[in-house]
């Protein structure tokens, strides 16, 4: 696995003018794969103290069993505690599926990595390192239009959640 990350590495690093960030943009998503160990030390929620509960923080924690269907698994534990976490989960195994598709669809750089890494990188595509890093890869537009589609339902579905809790709200008085 470790092979498979430096070989990734430093194809991206010959492409970017930054390699330095390319290693800590990839830190950070491995630190998201599901083998790693996870707990409130980890590089993501250390750049990104503002996280939520199990499943709504910077990178998806997502995996698969035998390459089969996505499960994402939370921080702590894998049940989320209500129904804003749900929503977090929703999405970190909609970027999975995106993963899987990609996968499908071409045999890229990023099928060696360890999965949830592509996902990682994808939730941090706005430093232009990751980006780069995303489509040195083999990341494709329908894999970007794949994690823009899981961005636009991940939104919708919290203003629902929030105009329920306001109506809830203002019908308690």
């Amino acid at each position: 696995m470790r092979q498979a990350i430096h070989a990734a590495a430093h194809a991206a690093s010959a492409a970017l003018a930054r390699p330095a960030l390319l290693s800590v943009l990839l830190s950070i998503a491995l630190s998201s794969a599901p083998d790693q160990a996870r707990g409130d030390l980890s590089i993501p929620r250390l750049l990104f103290p503002g996280t939520y509960s199990e499943y709504c923080g910077p990178t998806p924690e997502v995996g698969s069993a035998g390459g089969g269907e996505c499960t994402a698994h939370g921080w702590h534990g894998d049940a989320p505690i209500d129904i804003v976490d749900e929503t977090c989960r929703a999405h970190d195994i909609a970027y999975c599926g995106c993963e899987s598709e990609l996968g499908g669809r071409r045999s890229t750089a990023a099928a060696s990595l360890p999965r949830g890494v592509l996902p990682g990188l994808t939730a941090l595509r706005s430093f232009n390192a990751a980006a780069s890093a995303l489509s040195v890869l083999g990341a494709d537009e329908a894999y970007f239009q794949c994690a823009h589609c899981a961005d636009a339902a991940l939104i919708r579905e919290g203003l629902r959640v929030r105009s329920l809790a306001q109506r809830d709200r203002c019908a308690a008085g």
